[in-house]
């Protein structure tokens, strides 16, 4: 292969530049006659329609033509890096046994040529790690990580691969929550790729370790590395890692609870997977429903799982990936109570997870059908699937999948509680958050901490005797998803803290009040026909100062007791609540309790707007706004997002130059999008 111009040939270039398999080629060359080029060619060819998924079925038809050749040629090096290639064909279909099979034979091969051909079994061994880490075997993926590096004698000359070894015993380490040793590995590997200038894998590597901090819930520094793998991937055109980065650049918006932004990222994303990295379309779609699931749209989250699944089938990709999309869609089916639908793909899931052999992905489809039976309220049957699973936990098992798993434990065991009223079961349930909260400070997995302990205020509140420590562990709690911007997650702590200060409860009404909130951090948000019926009859009142005081000047859907009286009263005692004349406050405000209609809350979103028929001097030609959400208290929890109400309502009033402007018509347009925006949107049974 003397004389190949690498540089001018695209597709050799592409591989030569992007790819490891360089360094193969630089040995390959050397040894091979002038006429081995056309099937250096060919197998590079395959390679890139492998990466971009153009198709399997011809993919492989297309690797045993070559194979034949090259059996021809009896070229050992090649045959086995085609071997690989047939691996990783099997790898990304879901054929991880399959696959794991295909490299060892091609391991095999390799170290019989180790001493003339170093790069072979060293290549092979980066490929074995992946397949095994998603089998869910870290133990073996940890020792071929070692082996691999125990055959690079020259660390400047396999750099790359040397890269790739630190960054795979972190991401190993990550999934067996020892986040300290994790981060070091990463690190280094971020590090090393940016002293040897390989600016490709430090792209990567700058996905990965923010894909680590995101994992963490520490979205500050999750997006200090993911906005620098997104600005050093345009600047190479690397498509394939932008499409990972954007995936992740979406989802730490979602987690925030910014939907605008996390959207942005995921149709960016989209559109170059659509148009390079067929392979990541359906992922995408994937990620883009639980995003909506995660923003209470599951009529959206629903169309985009199955359109996913579709892709999937498309595709004939039968991988961990494509299970969990079952397996997610399932559940949430039975949010919505198809159960039916739930259990038809949750079986699909469980025959796939079980024919590929995944222990992982058996493990969470059984975690789905426990949740499923909880949904129905059914806890002795979710109890009978949860001891089930206990009994395959090992240390081997992704911690973030034992936190779940606990979880779920947790909520199994009120649910049982406010059957029997046996309070040993609370004390049970203490324990297994304690766990939680345990696991959580040791991996510094902040989520599921922040989430434990709102959960735990709630529970240990059961006892009346530690409410106090409850709310002063939720104020505690509330600060830190503050000061880490996991926006989600403080504004649900809020709503768990104006409910324990608001309002003392029985015992039965916490463990209710428990399973509601366990259900709003785990998005699972339901909803009765009776919910959605007031949720559309809530009503919008415009409260202002009159000549007579404080007054309702406008308003829809006014509930039929609040006649014109108790009207008065009521906007007088908001009107003195959010404070008047000189002593005015402006934002939103609430929920307050107000007298009429019975067991109603109000939100209160103050504005100051120009009014000349004011009389009152200390607002000079203004007058205080105060648009009024009466909330009955059954449905308060679907409120919780108060900043999108509050900017809903503002941007309503941008373009307002007068008291008068404020119609029925914009207090319409307010209580619309309120509606669409904060409540989920779930498709009716057909």
């Amino acid at each position: 292969m003397e004389g190949v111009d690498f540089y001018n040939n695209s597709k050799l270039w592409y591989f030569y530049k992007e790819n490891i398999l360089g360094e193969a080629l630089k040995q390959i060359q050397k040894e091979q006659p002038s006429d081995f080029l056309s099937l250096i060619e060919e197998y590079l060819n395959l390679e890139i329609e492998i990466n971009q998924l153009q198709s399997y079925g011809e993919c492989t038809t297309k690797l045993y033509s070559l194979k034949e050749k090259l059996d021809e040629k009896n070229d050992s090096i090649l045959f086995s890096h085609l071997l690989l290639s047939e691996g990783e064909i099997l790898r990304k279909r879901g054929k991880l046994i399959e696959s794991r099979d295909i490299i060892t034979d091609a391991i095999t091969n390799f170290e019989k040529i180790k001493e003339q051909y170093q790069f072979g079994i060293i290549f092979a061994c980066r490929k074995m790690i992946h397949v095994l880490y998603l089998l869910g075997d870290y133990k073996a993926a940890k020792k071929f990580c070692e082996m691999g590096m125990s055959f690079i004698t020259d660390k400047k000359l396999y750099v790359d691969s040397y890269i790739a070894f630190l960054n795979n015993m972190g991401i190993i380490m990550q999934a067996q929550g020892e986040s300290s040793k994790a981060v070091v590995f990463l690190d280094e590997a971020f590090k090393l790729a940016k002293l040897e200038k390989k600016y490709d894998i430090f792209a990567s590597l700058a996905n990965n370790l923010g894909d680590f901090y995101l994992n963490q819930g520490n979205y500050k520094k999750a997006q200090e590395y993911l906005i620098i793998g997104m600005e050093t991937a345009k600047e190479l055109n690397y498509t394939d890692m932008l499409c990972y980065l954007y995936i992740n650049l979406g989802l730490l918006e979602s987690n925030k609870g910014n939907w605008a932004n996390a959207e942005n990222y995921y149709n960016v994303g989209m559109k170059i997977a659509q148009k390079s990295v067929k392979a990541l379309h359906s992922t995408y779609l994937s990620e883009i429903a639980l995003h909506y699931r995660r923003k209470g749209n599951y009529s959206e989250s629903i169309s985009k799982f199955k359109e996913a699944i579709a892709l999937y089938r498309l595709n004939q990709i039968e991988n961990n990936e494509f299970i969990k999309t079952l397996g997610s869609l399932a559940e949430l089916l039975g949010i919505i109570d198809d159960f039916e639908a739930a259990y038809a793909y949750l079986k699909e899931a469980r025959n796939l997870a079980r024919q590929k052999k995944m222990q992982l992905g058996n493990l969470q489809i059984s975690l789905i059908l426990a949740k499923l039976s909880l949904l129905k309220s059914d806890y002795i049957f979710a109890d009978y699937v949860l001891s089930d699973i206990s009994f395959y936990l090992s240390d081997e098992i992704e911690k973030n999948f034992i936190i779940e798993f606990k979880l779920t434990l947790v909520e199994c065991f009120i649910q049982n509680y406010k059957v029997t009223k046996n309070k040993d079961i609370i004390d049970k349930a203490s324990k297994i958050l304690e766990e939680i909260v345990e696991i959580s400070e040791e991996n510094q997995l902040l989520p599921y901490l922040i989430h434990a302990k709102f959960l735990q205020a709630v529970l240990i509140s059961i006892r009346p005797e530690n409410r106090d420590e409850a709310i002063k562990n939720l104020n505690f709690t509330i600060k830190l998803a503050k000061e880490k911007e996991i926006e989600s997650l403080k504004r649900i702590g809020n709503v768990i803290l104006e409910d324990l200060e608001r309002k003392k409860y029985s015992s039965e009404e916490l463990a209710d009040l428990f399973i509601q909130h366990f259900n709003t951090l785990n998005y699972t948000i339901k909803i009765s026909d009776d919910e959605r019926e007031m949720i559309e009859k809530i009503g919008i009142l415009l409260i202002s100062i009159s000549d007579l005081g404080p007054d309702i000047i406008a308003g829809i859907d006014r509930p039929e007791e609040l006649d014109e009286i108790q009207g008065m009263r009521m906007a007088t005692f908001i009107s003195v609540s959010i404070g008047q004349g000189g002593e005015y406050h402006q934002g939103l405000f609430g929920p307050l309790p107000i007298s009429a209609p019975n067991q109603s809350l109000a939100l209160i979103s103050s504005h100051i707007i120009k009014d000349k028929t004011n009389k009152d001097k200390r607002l000079a030609d203004s007058n205080l706004a105060l648009m009024t959400i009466l909330v009955p208290e059954k449905i308060i929890r679907f409120f919780n997002d108060r900043s999108i109400i509050q900017t809903i309502i503002s941007n309503n009033l941008e373009e307002i130059t007068s008291l008068a402007e404020i119609t029925e018509e914009i207090l319409y347009n307010v209580k619309t999008e309120i509606i669409e925006n904060i409540l989920p949107t779930i498709p009716s049974k057909k």
